[in-house]
């Protein structure tokens, strides 16, 4: 307690040994005094601190005391002054008392809430270190960005690492910016259905831009967030670029592996069996005018029922073959492949409406 009235001491020294059964009161005459024991090696809870000493006094007094005390002060003064009593308590003191009002419970409840204070600033600002760290020193790409404005609030030294921007030039980006401009309107769909569902957590693959134009693809997680105040998301881009091409080349090879076995059974198809089928057609039709003069009505039924069947599988054998290994397909591409289809099918009822839009050919892995 830093009082300089020694009436005043004894009364608050009173009050305080009448609530707390197990306390130590240190006593200060002016500010010297108190700066000396302050930045002693005791370690004090709190500070009473009247309001005008010897040598000091006023906001002037305050100042000084905030900056060498790490513990809460209350202040205790003779004098009303609420313009100041507001001021002293939006810059951190933890009460403005009057010594003619106060009394036991009083000075209790103000040391009690002076302390509960501090262990809660002080659990919060462990949260808050636990979290930048958590968000700083993660190695996966995060940043947080404003859902109203997009603007990016915060990021990550990992993100800074991926994108190759500084992080003065990260924070000044909308997240717009972080996408090639003919994905602009898959991100603005995908904002609408977030700014519909802020609660609800998200995960996609989406192309990014590197600062120096290299695009990245980037699978995102993101969940809503409260920062500063401001609703906002926080991203997890993970860069799947290299196992986006792995996976490519992966498709490329199962491609190549299942197109050398159609091409076996295709050949298979029609190099073996179509062309048995076709010989023993061809026998067949040596045999046809025999049959019909040869044999009673119910026999050439048969027979001719038996070349049609022969006939059907020929042409199914045909199908198939060149189902497998689609000619127009990989000599001229998928939109004639599929011209080719409807083709077949010209001459029945069916109605077909066909549009395409592509600029080139696709791979063939895709098109197949």
């Amino acid at each position: 307690m830093v009082e300089d009235n020694p009436g005043d001491f004894f009364l608050v020294e009173e009050y305080l040994l009448e609530k707390f059964h197990a306390i130590l009161i240190d006593h200060a005459k002016n500010c010297d005094e108190s700066v000396a024991r302050i930045e002693s090696d005791v370690k004090y809870d709190v500070v009473l601190l009247d309001l005008k000493l010897p040598d000091i006094e006023g906001r002037d007094l305050v100042e000084k005391a905030m900056k060498i005390c790490k513990c809460p002060i209350i202040i205790l003064t003779g004098y009303t002054d609420l313009s100041l009593a507001k001021e002293m308590l939006a810059n951190g003191i933890a009460d403005f008392l009057i010594k003619d009002e106060i009394n036991p419970e009083i000075l209790y409840k103000s040391v009690l809430y002076a302390l509960e204070r501090k262990h809660f600033v002080q659990d919060l600002k462990t949260s808050r270190e636990n979290y930048r760290n958590l968000f700083n020193l993660s190695p996966e790409p995060k940043w947080i960005f404003d859902l109203e404005t997009h603007q990016i609030l915060d990021v990550n030294q990992a993100a800074l690492n991926q994108y190759g921007y500084t992080r003065e030039e990260f924070i000044q980006l909308r997240i717009q910016d972080l996408r090639p401009e003919e994905y602009l309107p898959q991100l603005e769909r995908k904002l609408k259905e977030s700014l519909a569902n802020r609660q609800q957590a998200y995960a996609g693959v989406f192309i990014h831009q590197k600062k120096n134009g290299e695009l990245l693809t980037v699978e995102i997680y993101s969940a809503s967030i409260e920062f500063q105040n401001r609703p906002g998301r926080m991203i997890i881009a993970r860069d799947i670029t290299e196992r986006k091409k792995l996976q490519e080349e992966l498709q490329v090879i199962a491609y190549r592996v299942e197109k050398r076995e159609r091409e076996r059974i295709a050949l298979s198809l029609h190099n073996g069996l179509q062309q048995t089928l076709l010989a023993a057609f061809m026998n067949l039709e040596v045999l046809a005018k025999k049959v019909e003069e040869g044999l009673e009505e119910r026999s050439q039924m048969l027979y001719k029922k038996g070349v049609d069947i022969l006939k059907e599988a020929i042409n199914s054998t045909r199908k198939i073959s060149h189902e497998m290994m689609p000619f127009e397909i990989e000599e001229l591409g998928l939109s004639a492949g599929i011209e080719a289809i409807l083709g077949r099918y010209s001459t029945s009822d069916l109605q077909f409406e066909y549009q395409i839009d592509l600029k080139e050919r696709l791979p063939m892995n895709i098109e197949i």
